[in-house]
């Protein structure tokens, strides 16, 4: 559990400087420390190898979701978000992340933003050094949309609240729900030396995405059990299925 604290701790500590550049408020730098630390101990999840600098690799992958999801790429924190990329990664994985986010902040994307999980998996794992776990696209692409489906799930009622990309504000996509829910996931994470809280935060998110489904269930199970699933069974979820 050590490895998990030190990530916490270190992603925490990275953020802190560019919170205090970009003038965040105490409130705030808080918040974003906080989830600094939970994606980086999510991302020491794909790590392949151990010890001190894949524990320093995976909090400074913590920085990078500031800029999109915190400051609605406000010009300075693009700024400041293209200069720490810079610093950290090496330049063929700062040109996926750095293009990424330009496509991000224009909403270039087909299949709801799903897509994006993918090049999001590569700078992972492109930075942890773990490419020789992952030697098949086809695997790379399959689990990057799962985990941005995950990622979706955790983050639906901000991402709905603020009009941001989320697979779920399309009907057509609802069938990743039950893909989801069936993913056995732990077979392409075997060579993990660090899986325990990203393997938390997927089966979290299979726990919102059945939540939601039995949630559309009862909206519908009166008038069309078969209806698609709508955004408002998703707004909609009682308190008691949160869980």
């Amino acid at each position: 559990m050590l490895a998990y604290l030190q990530s916490y701790r270190a992603a925490w500590s990275l953020a802190q400087a560019p919170l205090h550049q970009l003038e965040v408020g105490f409130k705030n730098r808080i918040k974003y420390a906080i989830k600094s630390g939970n994606l980086a101990v999510c991302f020491l999840g794909f790590s392949i190898n151990s010890g001190a600098e894949f524990i320093r690799r995976s909090a400074e992958l913590g920085l990078f979701d500031l800029v999109s999801d915190g400051l609605d790429f406000e010009p300075r924190a693009n700024r400041l978000f293209t200069i720490i990329v810079r610093e950290y990664l090496a330049d063929q994985v700062s040109n996926i992340l750095l293009e990424l986010m330009e496509r991000k902040k224009n909403k270039i994307f087909s299949t709801g933003g799903l897509e994006r999980g993918v090049d999001a998996l590569r700078v992972v794992i492109k930075h942890l050094k773990s490419e020789r776990a992952w030697t098949n696209y086809s695997d790379i692409f399959s689990v990057g949309v799962f985990l941005q489906v995950v990622d979706d799930l955790l983050d639906f009622r901000n991402d709905i609240a603020r009009g941001e990309l989320n697979f779920l504000r399309h009907e057509d996509l609802h069938d990743y729900i039950p893909r989801l829910i069936e993913w056995d996931y732990r077979e392409q994470f075997r060579y993990s030396k660090y899986p325990l809280v990203l393997f938390y935060a997927i089966e979290r998110a299979k726990s919102v995405g059945a939540a939601i489904t039995k949630n559309a269930i009862r909206q519908h199970a009166s008038v069309d059990h078969h209806m698609p699933m709508r955004l408002t069974d998703i707004e909609n979820i009682p308190a008691s299925l949160k869980k």
